[in-house]
């Protein structure tokens, strides 16, 4: 929002002075010149701190503590991260203690610790829970992925997570958070109707995004479909923890089920035409950015991805001239979703013509 008084301190200074009159000496040193000198400084100090009302009188995501502040107002706190815990499973000799707090890596370096100690038994292996060092979804590894031990332990051959590593993610970011603010400030959530369900799904950690169905299997039955906020499916323990606060919030009577949004893969294929300018990585992340934000648009829409928008897209990129091959997953036709699918994207292999 633009602010009407951007006057420096010196425009202030001849405003004073050009309403004084002929008859004051406004020479440097004069009566006339430092008095306005010094009142041009204290009303350009004003207007500067007035400026920052702005911000703290109408918030947006950056708004910093003020949006915070007003998200107070209406019950809603930052949801804070979350640490990824995982199962994993110990290998070696019969006997052989591992403490507690063993910490133990994947190949990138993200480091769990043990919860507790525990002894292989005779059968060679034991499983012990680790939960991740530092919180965020970067946490959220796929199985046979942990795999090095920070400090060997004689007797330890070898280990391993079988599953992923779930429940981390990031702090709420400000922009998720005015979001959900305007929701609640724009929506009609009252009397448990469908806002309302979305907004107490949104209230817990873990979830970015929330679509409710009612009457989906029958009378006073209630779905709650819930994502990432990078709309990417979520695991079980997100959705219990949905459940467990909705189940505290809901009307007398309503059954309810919350589950995670199934993923739709889009894997894009294209041979395009390039200028001389133009650059085949920046174009393939340009396009990777775009088709991002429209997928947002659609997700728990039950629309469909419409093949000609995500092309369009393609063409519309600064340095793309023609294409000569475009397909989604290996197909011409429109992406069908049900109201419970995020589309996502998966590979996007782009080849230019002229290296063809």
């Amino acid at each position: 929002m633009s602010f009407p008084y951007e006057d420096t301190q010196e425009q202030i200074r001849q405003n004073i002075t050009s309403r004084m009159g002929d008859s004051v000496s406004t020479i440097e040193g004069s009566f006339g010149d430092i008095v306005p000198r010094a009142v041009s400084y204290e009303i350009w100090r004003f207007y500067t701190q007035l400026r920052a009302l702005t911000g703290i009188a109408f918030p947006d995501a950056n708004s910093g503590q003020y949006l915070e502040k007003r998200c107070a107002e209406y019950g809603i706190t930052r949801k804070q991260a979350g640490f990824a815990v995982v199962m994993l499973t110990f290998s070696g000799n019969a006997n052989t203690n591992i403490p507690k707090n063993t910490a133990v890596q994947t190949a990138d370096g993200l480091i769990f610790n043990t919860r507790s100690a525990l002894k292989i038994p005779e059968s060679g292996t034991v499983e012990i829970l680790a939960k991740a060092e530092n919180s965020g979804v970067i946490y959220n590894v796929k199985e046979n992925t942990i795999t090095k031990m920070l400090t060997s332990i004689n007797g330890v051959s070898s280990v391993t997570n079988a599953e992923p590593a779930t429940g981390g993610y990031d702090e709420e970011t400000s922009e998720a958070l005015y979001t959900r603010l305007n929701m609640i400030r724009q929506s009609r959530a009252t009397s448990g109707n469908a806002a309302h369900y979305e907004e107490w799904a949104l209230e817990v950690e873990g979830v970015g995004a929330a679509r409710c169905i009612e009457v989906w299997d029958g009378a006073n039955t209630v779905l709650v479909v819930v994502a990432s906020a990078d709309l990417l499916p979520v695991d079980q323990g997100i959705c219990d923890k949905a459940k467990e606060y909705i189940e505290t919030k809901r009307p007398v009577g309503a059954i309810v089920t919350v589950k995670s949004a199934e993923a739709v893969t889009l894997n894009i294929n294209a041979e395009i035409v390039l200028d001389s300018n133009a650059q085949l990585e920046s174009v393939k992340n340009e396009f990777k950015k775009k088709l991002a934000e429209y997928l947002k648009s659609i997700a728990f829409g039950g629309e469909k991805v419409i093949y000609a928008r995500v092309l369009y897209l393609l063409l519309g990129i600064t340095g793309v001239e023609d294409y000569k091959s475009f397909t989604i997953n290996g197909d011409t036709q429109n992406i069908a979703l049900e109201k419970t699918n995020v589309p996502t994207i998966g590979e996007v292999s782009f080849v230019d013509s002229k290296n063809t």
